[in-house]
């Protein structure tokens, strides 16, 4: 009877994996049909990663875009282009906590955002658009003081962002207070 057991383990086992990939496709298809709140169709991604050595001040890596965009940009068939520090639903690096200037904070931690750097045109590849206030543009390059947030991030401002400061706690510990902020039309993190 050894040799029915082995079978019949065999079999049970087949199931399993029939049923877990039927789940999975399942899955896959689902998420699919979700709207992430950005442009996946025809968009090209790349990762850059600048040496310290190399592009030691934020002068030489904001530089660095600026020629890399330019060149991009010239290319056949390209509408837009933007760099990020990382994208959508990647990196959680650089979660902290968000505060309103004259709210206290949230207990239950729904004041935690990703935050992550990005140049002009970004949203605008992206196909992100701004629900209130206004978008990032070339003077606003090195300026610490314009911040966009997430509709989820806005509700601590009751839905309204524009004109109000945030405290900020990013990838390096560092607060920083932007005072012009707006935001985006959904989630994005």
């Amino acid at each position: 009877m050894p040799g029915a057991h082995a079978r019949d383990l065999r079999v049970a086992l087949a199931v399993v994996v029939l049923f877990s990939t039927g789940l999975m496709i399942r899955t896959i298809r689902n998420l699919q049909a979700v709207d992430p709140g950005f442009r996946v169709d025809n968009v090209l991604t790349a990762q850059v990663a600048l040496t310290a050595a190399d592009y030691p001040t934020p002068e030489r890596q904001n530089a660095f875009h600026r020629e890399v965009l330019d060149r991009v940009g010239r290319l056949p068939g390209v509408v837009s282009a933007g760099f990020t520090t990382f994208l959508p639903y990647t990196v959680l690096i650089g979660a902290g906590p968000v505060t309103v200037e004259g709210r206290p904070s949230p207990s239950d931690g729904s004041n935690i955002a990703v935050a992550r750097y990005v140049t002009p045109d970004y949203l605008n590849t992206l196909g992100v658009p701004v629900r209130s206030g206004r978008g990032f543009s070339d003077r606003d390059t090195g300026s610490p003081t314009v911040a966009l947030v997430s509709e989820r991030v806005a509700a601590l401002f009751d839905g309204d962002p524009v004109g109000k400061r945030i405290r900020v706690v990013g990838r390096r510990g560092a607060p920083s207070q932007p005072d012009d902020v707006g935001a985006l039309r959904r989630e994005s993190e």
